[in-house]
């Protein structure tokens, strides 16, 4: 089952308006954040790479848990 919500979230979900909205907050956050940080900008590229990939992960298996409770909240109601 995970496979198959991997593959909705990353072929279809991930590129629907609103997490691409989403997407353009967190980057911008991101970027509101580590502006006061002194770093080489190789290190800045890297340090915002990591955060990006941590951001994503969190964002697919927030729709994970999204999904099952609404699978749950629908068995529930029957």
């Amino acid at each position: 089952m995970n496979k198959f919500l991997q593959k909705i979230y990353d072929d279809i979900i991930c590129y629907e308006k609103d997490c691409m909205e989403m997407d353009k907050k967190i980057t911008e956050e991101m970027n509101r954040l580590i502006k006061h940080y002194e770093l080489p900008k190789t290190d800045l590229e890297e340090l915002k790479s990591l955060l990006y990939e941590i951001s994503r992960i969190s964002q697919r298996e927030g729709f994970f848990l999204g999904i099952r409770y609404a699978f749950r909240i629908f068995y529930a109601l029957k």
